[in-house]
């Protein structure tokens, strides 16, 4: 509808026809409402979800959201390539255990349980499971509750930051350093200017005498 000052706004037109006891028309009752504000507002909240879900499904690291019983209500790209799933509808509505999620699905459901009973997070717990392709993976895993306007807990958003790359190498390093220590050799390392950052002596005791 056009006003007068020849804006536009957008209306809800509700007509609800009267009769008489005989069936005959009597009247129309006609109600108009002006949405436009409501239609901006709800536009506004449909392109701040489609933002959020370009964000969820894009980022690397895999995202999730869970209502009260544990069961997933969203879960992105990186979550269900874990799982080999590749329609998030696949597992809406499912647990972790009834999905029969890598790693243990029992210990997994009972933090979520957990965390929304008790409202209390899990921040950055290192785990390790097998994913779908059976490489074995390590995440830091944190889990929030996730509450309504009210504050009432309807459920948790988990996230889970990939340090699988990190954990193979503090491994390497680990497995580096049990070589050295067992060596029978002598072992000095310097860094690229020739300050030493490792100094391994053996000595050894001999009977004989080497000239």
């Amino acid at each position: 509808m056009v006003r007068n000052d020849g804006s536009v706004i957008i209306i809800q037109l509700e007509d609800v026809i009267g009769h008489t006891s005989s069936g005959n028309f009597k009247q129309t009752h006609c109600v108009i409402s002006d949405i436009t504000e409501r239609l901006k507002a709800e536009n506004a909240i449909a392109d701040e979800r489609i933002l959020l879900r370009t964000l969820i499904d894009n980022l690397p690291d895999p995202i999730y959201v869970k209502d009260v019983f544990g069961r997933k209500l969203i879960s992105n790209k990186a979550d269900l390539e874990i799982l080999g799933i590749s329609d998030e509808k696949d597992v809406q509505g499912k647990t972790d255990m009834e999905l029969s999620y890598p790693g243990n699905s029992s210990q997994t459901f009972s933090d979520d349980i957990s965390v929304i009973q008790t409202a209390q997070s899990i921040l950055n717990r290192l785990e390790s499971f097998t994913d779908s392709k059976g490489v074995k993976r390590y995440f830091l895993t944190s889990k929030v509750p996730l509450a309504n306007d009210s504050g009432e807990i309807i459920g948790l958003v988990g996230v889970g930051h990939d340090v699988t790359r990190e954990k193979q190498t503090e491994q390497k390093i680990i497995q580096l350093s049990k070589g050295i220590e067992q060596s029978p050799a002598s072992i000095i390392i310097t860094d690229m200017e020739g300050n030493i950052e490792l100094c391994q002596f053996k000595i050894y005791r001999s009977n004989r005498l080497h000239f």
